[in-house]
């Protein structure tokens, strides 16, 4: 099919605050499946309290599909995942091997250029890989395009950058190193005594 020109309304759009997942912002890693390299987040949407928020998002895919085919084509596949419902490859429920899933619409977004990373404040840059990490809230300006890959059609959100909100609780091991000492006086120790000898013998 011939690509309409460019749509007469906005596609660029900025998401409500998301639990970012499996952030690949620093460096571009190779998709086995999509034979590219690219960076890539999920995005977590909680189903309790995002729906009315995303719903400019749900409205800009439909418009997306309607400009581009007349209407939703057969077997359109949809870029928001119920996480509880979807299964891998293998029939395995995503929320069995991710608890942290449950009860979350996902997103996934990838770009070929590294995308931009702000602060709260959406003025300075995150250079600090340690900053964005699986379980950090943040939001993201993403563009979106109908595509057509022989009988694949859908509607896929583009990567353009990332504004982080606030630290959240790791979906891995991460600590805050904030959390790891306790406080030490420069001119003493907060330690016991130790028998070395007898700790080493």
């Amino acid at each position: 099919m011939v690509q309409k020109a460019k749509p007469d309304f906005k596609t660029v759009i900025i998401t409500p605050v998301f639990r970012l997942s499996y952030p690949n912002v620093w460096a571009p890693k190779f998709n086995q499946l999509a034979k590219r390299e690219q960076y890539d987040i999920q995005m977590l949407f909680d189903k309790a309290t995002c729906k009315e928020a995303l719903m400019p998002m749900v409205k800009l895919m439909n418009d997306l599909a309607i400009w581009k085919w007349g209407s939703k084509p057969q077997g359109f596949l949809n870029p928001f995942k119920d996480a509880d419902t979807k299964r891998d490859g293998a029939g395995v429920l995503w929320t069995d091997k991710n608890p942290a899933f449950k009860g979350m619409i996902v997103l996934s977004s990838w770009s070929k250029m590294p995308p931009g990373i702000m602060d709260s404040t959406g003025k300075n840059p995150i250079t600090q890989h340690d900053e964005i990490y699986g379980g950090c809230y943040a939001r993201a300006q993403l563009n979106a395009y109908a595509y057509e890959q022989g009988q694949n059609r859908g509607v896929s959100f583009g990567l353009l950058h990332i504004q982080k909100i606030k630290d959240g609780d790791s979906f891995g091991n991460r600590t805050r190193p904030e959390d790891a000492f306790t406080p030490v006086d420069p001119g003493g120790s907060t330690a016991e005594p130790t028998d070395t000898d007898s700790m080493f013998s």
